[in-house]
């Protein structure tokens, strides 16, 4: 068996907030390392039938692909909303795949029976198993945790522990810190301002970089465009 933890490019109702879609995927790819049976993608598709097509492309065809979701994604998986033939897509998917789903998204068991027990839904409930998980794992919140943070509080325990090291290095969803002798800035923004700019800048694949020594100059007062122009006269 293997663990794959899909990144969606775009997720369904539902904004991108703070993280990039890049440092989002590192810290997957942080999660994972050193794990034999867990494996990390990238989805520029939403929607799962998309998802498995490009998945059949890859696996062996006997593979049997099960996807892990909450209560509020079901919810969505059945919205007519997202299709242009829902019926037809969903015969598809789950000739394809099957769901086990957990009690998040404020849904439990019989929230599940009922939404499969639906008029449109019922010729699909043997594709949809439920899941029970802890309270303590339904209760758990990104949105908690990136408030905790920007509040200055521990979060261990509530992310892994590759991924608490991360947030805490980049200032990921920290308060603004002064830099130098004035205003505030989000380190988080710095790192970010100095990568965009490197990318601009044409950066050599197998150029090396300490990251974070560049950001602690400009925190303490450099320029961001010197920062990266220095940088790169050093590489000439």
């Amino acid at each position: 068996s293997e663990f794959l933890l899909v990144l969606d490019k775009k997720t369904i109702d539902k904004e991108l907030y703070g993280a990039t879609l890049e440092d989002r995927l590192l810290m997957l790819e942080l999660f994972a390392r050193g794990k034999k049976e867990m494996s990390v993608a990238f989805s520029s598709h939403g929607l799962f039938i998309d998802k498995v097509r490009a998945l059949r492309k890859i696996y062996p065809k006997k593979t049997e692909l099960l996807f892990i979701v909450g209560y509020d994604t079901l919810v969505r998986l059945f919205d007519a909303r997202y299709y242009e033939r829902r019926d037809e897509a969903l015969k598809s998917l789950f000739a394809e795949s099957r769901f086990l789903v957990g009690n998040r998204g404020g849904g439990g068991e019989a929230s599940v029976r009922e939404l499969l027990s639906a008029p449109g839904n019922k010729r699909f409930k043997g594709y949809v198993e439920f899941i029970e998980i802890s309270d303590w794992a339904a209760r758990l919140s990104s949105t908690d945790v990136r408030e905790k943070v920007e509040r200055g509080e521990e979060i261990r325990g509530l992310v892994p522990v590759e991924i608490e090291g991360f947030i805490r290095q980049i200032g990921l969803y920290a308060r603004a810190e002064k830099m130098g002798a004035g205003a505030g800035r989000d380190r988080y923004d710095v790192r970010c301002d100095i990568l965009r700019r490197l990318l601009m800048a044409g950066l050599p694949d197998e150029a090396e970089f300490h990251l974070g020594g560049m950001v602690a100059e400009v925190m303490e007062g450099e320029d961001a465009l010197v920062v990266v122009e220095k940088f790169l006269m050093g590489l000439r």
